[in-house]
């Protein structure tokens, strides 16, 4: 196992300011990212729902 780790380079270390991991978790703990995960787990959604339902969320914020 180790062997086929140093084949595809260094292992992700997020506390390592360069890493690629830390890209996807900025997405993933972004305001929109818990959300966009969490949605699905109820049903499927389609990209412009999601967009909808985030656009409903933002004006209900705002009031």
């Amino acid at each position: 196992m180790v062997e086929a780790a140093a084949q595809h380079g260094p292992q992700p270390d997020v506390n390592r300011a360069g890493c690629p991991s830390r890209l996807v978790l900025e997405h993933v703990t972004s305001r929109w990212g818990v959300l966009a995960l969490a949605a699905p787990l109820e049903r499927s959604y389609r990209f412009s729902e999601l967009r909808r339902a985030r656009d409903a969320y933002d004006e209900a914020r705002e009031s």
